[in-house]
């Protein structure tokens, strides 16, 4: 049982007492330390210690509220319990956590650390926990004292994006303060949230005062802690991701002269060879030669042959209906085929405009084949 004043301690009982045994308790150390009948320099102080423990032991309620401050209090910031104030983060919102997370500013002068605690929302929380991530990452290095402090800022705002301790105490000091302002729905809303952070037997310490209040109410929906945490990271994502990119496209400028064929060699049969000059990108080339059948192809039906394989370059030649080609490369998307015609030169028509097989007779001579 936790005593964050040390009300139990000075009457020498525990939580499990009767009331009995804390009057009798209150009693044997009163006749001891009264200052009439003791003049220790210290009894003064001691009976009025015991004096408030007993007007707070001897109060069910009083004492309620006191187990449940001793959860999460301390001598330090143990709070004036007859008006408690409801904290808020800009509306009322008993969803609420403790921010605590740890901002460094650095220059190559001067550095500071910056504390930013926060009651707040966890739509606050995932907007301040953003911004001082940016802050971090962008700001916190240029210090040659600040580069590790700024590094365990980042690690420890990762690790642990709310303070746990700092938390129970603002949800267990809201569930008073609700209680006190008739807000009994919302005193067992933080009561369960608060549940949380408590071992089993603080629990039943913080159920128990909610079954006196006699409402039922859902708990509120759970905070997504993981998602917090990459918050954290989303700068140095960016960041990383931009740089792969950049190294994607330097390593695609310097290799491209390698996927790029800018000529395709003809063989015409008979011992000779031509070569068109036509500049294409990159695709996939297909040997050609005269004496191969089986890659001639046909046009569905009337169509232009393009100098390049977009819509958007000048047409080479506009074929009937059935016209034979010889197809010599495809585009890598398969969308682009490039076919020679009669006449030696190349050109590009989509894939889905011309079929497999012979379609018009070849003229004398032409270069698809004999």
């Amino acid at each position: 049982m936790k005593d964050a004043l040390g009300y139990y301690q000075i009457l020498g009982i525990t939580s499990s007492y009767s009331d009995e045994e804390l009057k009798n308790a209150y009693h044997n150390q009163a006749k001891l330390w009264h200052p009439d009948s003791n003049s220790s320099a210290e009894a003064t102080e001691v009976f009025r210690k015991l004096s408030d423990a007993y007007k707070v032991l001897s109060d069910s309620k009083l004492r309620r509220q006191y187990d449940i401050l001793s959860l999460c209090c301390t001598p330090d910031n143990y709070p004036t319990t007859t008006n408690l104030a409801i904290i808020k983060d800009g509306k009322e919102d008993v969803n609420l956590r403790a921010l605590h997370q740890k901002v460094i500013r650095a220059n190559f002068i001067t550095n500071r650390i910056y504390q930013n605690y926060q009651a707040a929302s966890y739509q606050t929380s995932l907007n301040l926990s953003c911004k001082n991530a940016l802050t971090n990452w962008c700001l916190g290095w240029w210090h040659y004292k600040a580069f590790f402090a700024n590094l365990r800022n980042i690690i420890g705002n990762f690790i642990h994006p709310i303070s746990s301790s700092d938390s129970l105490r603002l949800l267990l000091t809201n569930m008073l303060a609700h209680e006190q302002a008739g807000q009994f729905e919302k005193a067992v809303k933080c009561g369960l949230i608060a549940c949380d952070y408590l071992n089993s037997d603080e629990q039943k310490i913080v159920r128990d005062y909610i079954a006196s209040l006699g409402i039922n109410s859902p708990r509120p929906r759970a905070w997504n802690i993981t998602k917090l945490r990459l918050v954290q990271l989303v700068f140095p994502f960016i960041l990383c991701l931009f740089l792969i990119l950049s190294f994607v496209n330097l390593t695609g400028l310097f290799s491209s002269s390698s996927e790029i064929n800018y000529y395709q060699n003809v063989n015409m049969g008979h011992g000779n060879k031509a070569t068109d000059d036509l500049i294409v990108g990159k695709v996939i080339n297909i040997p050609v030669d005269k004496k191969d059948s089986s890659k001639l192809y046909h046009l569905k039906h009337a169509a232009a042959i393009m100098y390049g394989p977009s819509d958007k370059f000048d047409v080479l030649k506009n074929a009937p209906e059935k016209m034979t080609v010889r197809l010599t490369g495809i585009t890598p998307d398969n969308v682009w085929a490039r076919v020679l015609i009669d006449n030696g030169e190349m050109g590009f028509i989509r894939m889905n405009m011309i079929e497999k097989g012979r379609g018009l007779d070849l003229p004398f001579g032409s270069a698809i084949g004999e």
